[in-house]
């Protein structure tokens, strides 16, 4: 059963976010639609997944890591962190 997953941000921006399947090692990009919201291709929800995002504000990197699930739209909250840490936090989630 293959469904959107839909997040709305705490804050405006332009954030990179990517809905992470932790069992699968697998990342699909989502995209921000009219309303602002970001928006998964459909997925297998029944898998279990993170959103992994990040953003600049103010000049700083900010991730937001969030479980999905289901029957919930994601508020994204982002807090202060590094371009070393998005990194670091990709790659534990890819399995690389």
């Amino acid at each position: 059963h293959m469904q959107q997953v839909v997040a709305q941000m705490a804050q405006p921006g332009d954030a990179q976010a990517y809905l992470v399947f932790t069992s699968m090692r697998m990342l699909m990009r989502m995209e921000p639609d009219d309303q602002g919201e970001l928006v998964s291709p459909p997925a297998p929800l029944e898998e279990p997944a993170v959103i992994f995002a990040f953003t600049v504000i103010d000049g700083r990197t900010q991730i937001c890591m969030q479980p999905v699930r289901p029957d919930q739209t994601p508020v994204l909250k982002f807090k202060p962190s590094s371009v070393a840490e998005v990194g670091e936090k990709l790659a534990e989630l890819a399995g690389t």
